[in-house]
């Protein structure tokens, strides 16, 4: 125990500023370079326009420095930013399958919430709701924690995670 907690308390010798996005000149990955010292992949484009707003910031460096950084858990999407729904790929891996109807809001820590109605939804997202889901393959639910579901749109606080924004290692931090 004791060296667990020196180990965990033992700074890291960051190679990056905290924050820097980074991807392979050869490859398409994006990664968020966190205080932790790792790199953490954004799962797919989606995941990162739920953070960002555009590429601009990227910085591509060799795939050797890529992989000299220790690979650390997948970015989630942003609470708040958008909703998510969980699907699988057709046989043939070019469409996506609706795996699971529900259709969740993301709050702090990576944990997802039910809405149990699409009334509540729109209450929360607007008319047009289905434009704000992210797909989510299945195989990506483990980046998630169950929350208790959303009854009413007053039970999520959706302005207030906006107002506030967390950082992705603020997220990280507090999820598992």
């Amino acid at each position: 125990e004791l060296l667990r907690r020196l180990e965990a308390n033992r700074p890291v010798q960051l190679k990056y500023p905290v924050g820097t996005l980074l991807k392979s000149l050869d490859l398409s990955a994006v990664y968020y370079y966190g205080r932790d010292g790792s790199r953490h992949p954004f799962p797919d484009e989606r995941v990162f326009r739920s953070w960002y707003t555009n590429f601009d910031g990227v910085r591509a460096v060799s795939q050797e420095d890529i992989a000299s950084i220790a690979l650390g858990r997948s970015v989630s999407v942003r609470p708040a930013a958008r909703l998510i729904q969980f699907v699988s790929l057709n046989n043939d891996g070019t469409a996506y399958v609706v795996s699971d109807p529900s259709v969740y809001a993301v709050d702090r820590g990576s944990e997802i919430r039910h809405i149990l109605t699409a009334e509540v939804a729109k209450q929360m997202y607007g008319e047009q709701y289905e434009l704000s889901i992210v797909p989510i393959l299945e195989t990506g639910f483990s980046r998630y924690i169950q929350g208790p579901a959303i009854v009413t749109a007053d039970s999520y606080n959706k302005d207030g995670l906006l107002g506030s924004p967390p950082s992705i290692d603020d997220e990280l931090q507090i999820r598992f």
